[in-house]
């Protein structure tokens, strides 16, 4: 399971927060290598709220990681990606107005048995 944070400031509504949980599924071809590329998909349910507002969202966020393996037990990825917003039922935001271009930092920790 995977969690989205994140904070909107618009004009007529104040600070929105969007939260969203769901799951993260991924390839990662060439994983034995030092560096490689790893590909996501993200969906998930989530939440816009604020004092007056609770609206139900869908969050899907497809990316793509350049990932290296620092330790056999610690990995370090740098994301980008988009992501949508769906099912927005708010007056004056549209979903397309929250969906945008993000860009991350990604550590794993864990122990793999791999090669």
């Amino acid at each position: 399971m995977d969690g989205l944070n994140a904070q909107y400031n618009t004009s007529t509504m104040g600070d929105l927060d969007l939260n969203s949980n769901g799951f993260t599924f991924g390839y990662s071809p060439l994983a034995g290598k030092p560096i490689h590329p790893v590909i996501n998909l993200y969906g998930g349910r989530g939440k816009i709220t604020n004092d007056d507002i609770d609206d139900t969202i869908y969050v899907w966020q497809p990316s793509v990681t350049l990932e290296a393996n620092i330790f056999r037990w610690f990995k370090l990825g740098f994301d980008g990606g988009y992501r949508f917003v769906t099912e927005s039922n708010l007056t004056g935001i549209t979903s397309q107005d929250l969906s945008r271009a993000y860009a991350g930092l990604k550590l794993k920790f864990g122990w793999s048995w791999g090669r």
